[in-house]
Formats: C-alpha cells, sequence, structure tokens
C-alpha cells in the first residue's frame, strides 16, 4: 500500500474513532424503506373529541372509567367506537381521554374539547357537524313529528338543512379552523375525521306506506323511497362538506374515515324487514337505534363482539332503574328503555319539549300504538327516558365497525374479545 493510502485509511479510521467518542451522530446511508407504520408503537395517548356519536350514546353501558363529571351528562358510552379502539389490543392506548360530548357544535369541539388535547398525543378522532345543520328538525318534521299538528313542514325542513350543509360559514370554514388548529397544537399526532352514515335503505318498498310518526294522526307522513333518498342524500352532502375541510387542511397527518359503505345491509327499512320497529323487539343487525329499540346495544352473529348483561346500562349509574337481561340477542329485552331516565341531552331534549307542548296543545292527541305504553316524562332529577336521546345514533355493533374503519386505515385490524375483524378495503377512505 502506498504510503499516502495508507495514511488516508489512518486519518478516516482516527477521525471515525473521534467522532463516535463526542457522540457525534453519524448519517445513516439512504433508506427506501417506509417508516414503521403507527401501530409498530403503542398509541399510549389517545383523545377522542366530537358530538354525541363519538360519545356512543345509548350503546353499551354509561362510561366511568375516569373522573370527570360530565360523562352522564355528556352521554359517554361504553360503546363508542373511541372506546372500542382503544381497548383493541393492536392498539393498546394506555392514557385516553374521552371529550366527546352529546350535542356538540364544531364550536363547542374547537374552543372546549381541542383544549384538553395534549401536544404529544399519538391518535385523535373526531366526529363533528351534524348538529351545526339543524338535523334534529329534520328527524322531527319527516320522521316522528314530535310536536304533532305543530310539526314543520318536512321539505322546508330538508330545504333548511341542505342550506346550511352548503353554506362554507356553517361547517365546511369552521371544521377546517378546528382541523388546523388541531395540526397547530399537536407535534406528530394523526387526526382521523369521521363522516356520517347513511340512515336508510333507500330503494326497499315495505316502509311507503308506513308512518313513524310519534302521534296517531290522520294524513300521517310516510317513509316513502324519495323521502329516504332526501334524507340520504343531506348526509353525502354533510361527507363530502367534512372530507372537503380535511383535503383543504393539506396535512399528511389528517384523514378522513368514511365508514358509510360499511353499513349496507344494516340501514333502517332493509328487505324484509318490518318498520318501525316494535316495542321490545330485539334486531341486531340494524345498526342504528329507533325509539323502540331495546336498552343496550344487541350483538349480531357477525360482529365480532359478546352481548350480555354488561351491555346494559348499569342499575347504579343511572339512578338505581332496573335493566333488562339481554344475554340473548334472539329474546326481547325485558325491560323497555323509556324506564331508564339519563340526562337530557341536545336534541333529545328538544324532543321532549315538543312533546309535550303537543299535549298541552291538543290533549286528546293518542299515542301510535307502535309506541303505546311508552313513558315519555321525566324523574324527580328532571331526567328524560333513554328512548328519546338514542334515536338515530349507532349501536353498539355500529361503533364497531366505526372503529374497525378506522382501524384498518391505521393498520390495524380491530381485534375485540380475541377475536380478529377481518379487514375491509380502505382505498377509498382517505
Amino acid at each position: 500500500m502506498a504510503s499516502g493510502a495508507y495514511f488516508y485509511v489512518l486519518y478516516s479510521t482516527m477521525l471515525l474513532t473521534a467522532l463516535l467518542n463526542l457522540g457525534l451522530a453519524i448519517p445513516a446511508p439512504h433508506s427506501t424503506t417506509p417508516d414503521p407504520p403507527l401501530h409498530r408503537r403503542r398509541l399510549d395517548m389517545y383523545s377522542a373529541l366530537g358530538d354525541s356519536f363519538a360519545a356512543g350514546i345509548a350503546a353499551g353501558t354509561p362510561y366511568d372509567e375516569d373522573e370527570r363529571n360530565d360523562n352522564l351528562t355528556c352521554g359517554r358510552y361504553n360503546g363508542a367506537y373511541g372506546v372500542k379502539l382503544r381497548d383493541n389490543r393492536a392498539v393498546m392506548s394506555t392514557q385516553f381521554q374521552f371529550l366527546a360530548c352529546s350535542g356538540s357544535t364544531i364550536r363547542d369541539v374547537r374552543r372546549g374539547q381541542l383544549g384538553d388535547v395534549h401536544t404529544d398525543d399519538d391518535l385523535v378522532t373526531v366526529t363533528i357537524g351534524g348538529n351545526n345543520v339543524d338535523w334534529h328538525l329534520v328527524v322531527n318534521a319527516c320522521v316522528y313529528r314530535f310536536d304533532g299538528p305543530r310539526a314543520g313542514d318536512c321539505n322546508e325542513a330538508l330545504d333548511n338543512t341542505g342550506r346550511l350543509i352548503n353554506d362554507p360559514t356553517v361547517v365546511f370554514n369552521p371544521l377546517l379552523d378546528t382541523i388546523q388548529a388541531l395540526v397547530t397544537k399537536t407535534l406528530t399526532t394523526k387526526i382521523y375525521v369521521t363522516g356520517y352514515a347513511k340512515f336508510w335503505n333507500q330503494v326497499t318498498t315495505q316502509c311507503d306506506n308506513v308512518s313513524w310518526n310519534f302521534w296517531w294522526t290522520p294524513g300521517a307522513s310516510k317513509m316513502t323511497r324519495g323521502l329516504r333518498q332526501r334524507m340520504n342524500d343531506l348526509l353525502l352532502q354533510l361527507n363530502a362538506q367534512i372530507r372537503g375541510a380535511v383535503l383543504a387542511a393539506g396535512s399528511p397527518r389528517v384523514f378522513f374515515v368514511d365508514y358509510d359503505g360499511q353499513f349496507e345491509g344494516h340501514r333502517f327499512c332493509e328487505e324484509g324487514v318490518t318498520e318501525p320497529q316494535r316495542r321490545f323487539q330485539s334486531r341486531p343487525n340494524t345498526w342504528f337505534f329507533q325509539f323502540n329499540t331495546p336498552i343496550g346495544s344487541f350483538t349480531s352473529a357477525n360482529d365480532g363482539l359478546t352481548s350480555s348483561k354488561s351491555e346494559l346500562p348499569n342499575n347504579n349509574a343511572i339512578n338505581g332503574a332496573q335493566a333488562g337481561d339481554a344475554s340473548n340477542a334472539n329474546l326481547p329485552a325485558s325491560s323497555p328503555d323509556d324506564n331508564i331516565f339519563v340526562p337530557p341531552t341536545f336534541p333529545a331534549n328538544v324532543f321532549y319539549d315538543m312533546i309535550q307542548a303537543a299535549r298541552a296543545a291538543s290533549p286528546d292527541l293518542e299515542v301510535n300504538p307502535i309506541y303505546a305504553g311508552a313513558n315519555i316524562t321525566v324523574d324527580h332529577l328532571g331526567q328524560i327516558p333513554m328512548s328519546l336521546t338514542k334515536i338515530f345514533h349507532p349501536t353498539s355493533p355500529g361503533h364497531a365497525q366505526i372503529a374497525n374503519t378506522i382501524a384498518t386505515m391505521i393498520g390495524v385490524p380491530l381485534m375485540l374479545g380475541g377475536e380478529l375483524r377481518p379487514k375491509i378495503s380502505n382505498s377509498n377512505l382517505q
């Protein structure tokens, strides 16, 4: 070896040794291997934000796993998708903040819930927007008409919600501002913003001549295919606004979660299903609550969960009310949930006030026989029946599917109760 080459090698070796002794980093060769997916490490820090769809109202048992004093008033339940995602053995979140609160608007999340998000959270989920567009007025005017003859016109309610959805100052702009605030506050947090699922099978015919009205009145409105399609179209428009805000945020850490397709076959008015649901009737394959859906949330054979008494409201959690045994999803519940009283959340408090106003204005009004025997009073604490709080919200199996969709996007199939849920395609989810 030439002396020059010898001294060059010797010098290089000495320099490398000196750098290592000083603790300086040596750049690694460029690697084409992608960064490890999020699920390769524990998702210790997880915050769940949003409205009643995120709070999981009426799904499972009341959430009481932390010291927050607003769990009941916010309608948080253990069957919520955030809790299911937290409990996923592939996620293993140990520091979970359940911040979602029923009745919340985008502004409530921006000015309230967002403040509790940690800068070093690993994961944040958000479901919000439905309460910004007067959706409860559509449910009242077009479906239940709780205020009887005083109920507004269905088409006017639909038009109003459509205007609100497509007004950028109502959903798009405030949601974009909220997402950007989350991105700014957090460091490496993955943020998953969900849409909503359509409520109706809009092509079946058996609902065309069926009324869901709470009061028995001549000329009751019917759930026609046209009405069901129009309500579904509004949900799709709302989802488009939410997706647009996610894309406009322009952050690689923010994702839109579209789980609507996973609810196919589990909506209202599915083929061969008699609507509306009868009192005490269990319907495990419908993933939304109706007025008469029994307490708790039942499981279907393919949802990967186990139904048990623990799925029902805890007797001690809600004023000592007695819950039925729904351990067998094929049997009716032994007690309807209008005998379970809960704090009035929006919009259930509005529905309750509508019923009382209708009774006061028209004392001779008769309840639709489908809802006969329903308790529509308040308890001694001013709480209202759960039957009003849960309508048009996902059941526990529905929440399991939402959690599964998010888990699949993260890269981990949802594992609950020791079972591995099948993966779904996520090609159109981001």
